[in-house]
């Protein structure tokens, strides 16, 4: 029981120090006074793996794994593999770990798999699977915890899968850093995180198909988001290097000259395309 609480403890203080700046993706409950847990073993004609489920909320950089693993026999050689899902059971295998196993403690304790420096990126949505085999001698176990999660079994090495079942897993925990994405600075075309006359100038040699853009620069050019750049950006950002209040970034396209033989029509840089090289916006009176 005392060697088993050591889990608790390793838990509690991985999240004291360590809070700011990883986040918990998948939990899945205490194994301390559990008595029950898988077999992880190969022979000749069996290969036991198991499987834990989780699904990222977020994207994330993998940091770090937890396990209480114990063992009948010691296993000289397991591993833990990170697989894709392929019809809600393992499929593709993202990265995989050697796990050494203390002899001191049959009994039980924490192992822990450091991932940040692969930079293997969750994406959110997505869902991912943990795996525990043997590719040596010994049986390992894997102790369940106190909770049900979704997890899966194989007795030929992953060649098939038993259903999903939701009952008490292996003991695991998976970390990650969270990514963080800034927001858009809408109109810095150069990427020099201000909007100025350089940025501008880009956009006007892009209107008038002067120079190629990249994808994420047309997206910060078009900063009304109606899907195409134009005059109407242009003014934006100038309005915002201007600091007009309220920035004027929305614009009627209607043509209100009634002797124009689109009065009425909406009408923007598109319409007169390579027959106009100057647009005046102004207002009657």
């Amino acid at each position: 029981m005392i060697i088993r609480n050591l889990f608790s403890i390793l838990i509690l203080v991985s999240y004291i120090f360590s809070s700011d700046n990883r986040s918990t993706i998948y939990y899945n409950g205490n194994p301390s006074g559990v008595e029950t847990y898988n077999l992880v073993y190969k022979t000749d004609s069996t290969d036991y793996q198991f499987s834990n489920r989780f699904i990222v909320n977020n994207d994330y950089i993998l940091e770090r794994f937890s396990f209480y693993f114990s063992f009948l026999e010691y296993p000289d050689s397991i591993m833990v593999i990170l697989q894709e899902n392929e019809n809600e059971s393992p499929g593709n295998i993202i990265g995989e770990w050697p796990v050494t196993i203390n002899q001191n403690y049959p009994n039980g304790s924490g192992y822990n798999i450091f991932t940040l420096d692969e930079c293997i990126q969750l994406d959110i949505d997505q869902t991912y699977w943990v795996t525990a085999l043997s590719r040596g001698n010994g049986i390992l176990k894997w102790n369940h915890t106190d909770e049900n999660w979704p997890n899966i079994s194989s007795f030929n090495g992953g060649l098939s899968w038993s259903d999903v079942s939701l009952s008490p897993p292996g003991a695991s925990i998976v970390y990650g850093e969270t990514i963080y994405y800034q927001d858009p600075i809408w109109g810095d075309v150069n990427d020099d995180l201000i909007q100025n006359v350089v940025d501008i100038i880009q956009m006007v040699q892009f209107v008038m198909e002067e120079l190629n853009l990249s994808e994420n620069q047309i997206y910060k050019a078009d900063i009304n988001q109606d899907g195409e750049v134009n005059v109407i950006d242009i003014l934006g950002v100038v309005n915002i290097i201007l600091n007009t209040t309220p920035p004027m970034v929305t614009w009627l396209l209607e043509n209100i000259n009634t002797f124009s033989p689109s009065f009425e029509e909406l009408i923007g840089p598109s319409t007169y395309n390579g027959n106009i090289s100057l647009y005046y916006f102004g207002k009657a009176g």
